[in-house]
């Protein structure tokens, strides 16, 4: 209480009256009345100085209240920001693995009862279409022949631009 003596004898302070703002989480402020010549607070003084205490208290409580809300808006905007971000992420994924099964589909039912000497041109536009869909520059097949037991690529597609790949084995 010193530096509060010291400040109050700077201000030539003769009559003080103070009025704690009490919260759960213990004193909040003190609320003072202060006055230059010697004074006797009078009851009704006392009164509204507890009253006028009470009510800055609600507004300081109601203050953090305000501020615990806006920070719990702001947390569940950036979750609800992340929540929108990984659903859209999702909905592109289950899009894509959609589109490719499609695909797949597709190219399972062309296969199905496909006479043989047609396999090569079918399977090169089928890697055609799984280039294009995987959006890549080249797709091809490979197969290990004997007597060298080593990878033969057979058929590619590859985009315009990009050079073939097909070796003789």
């Amino acid at each position: 209480l010193a530096p509060l003596a010291k400040k109050l004898a700077a201000s030539r302070t003769r009559a003080m009256l103070e009025a704690p703002l009490w919260h759960d989480r213990g004193l909040v402020g003190l609320l003072s009345l202060e006055y230059h010549l010697n004074h006797f607070w009078t009851e009704n003084e006392l009164l509204t100085l507890q009253e006028t205490a009470e009510y800055l208290e609600f507004a300081i409580r109601e203050a953090w209240g305000q501020e615990a809300r806006e920070k719990a808006e702001h947390a569940l905007e950036k979750h609800k920001a992340n929540l929108e971000q990984l659903v859209q992420q999702r909905t592109r994924q289950l899009e894509y693995q959609a589109e490719f099964e499609r695909l797949v589909a597709s190219l399972s039912t062309r296969f199905i009862k496909l006479p043989a000497e047609q396999l090569d041109d079918a399977i090169s536009e089928a890697l055609g279409q799984l280039g294009e869909f995987a959006q890549v520059d080249r797709c091809n097949l490979c197969h290990w022949r004997k007597p060298k037991n080593r990878p033969s690529t057979d058929l590619e597609w590859h985009r315009d631009g990009t050079t073939s790949l097909l070796n003789d084995g």
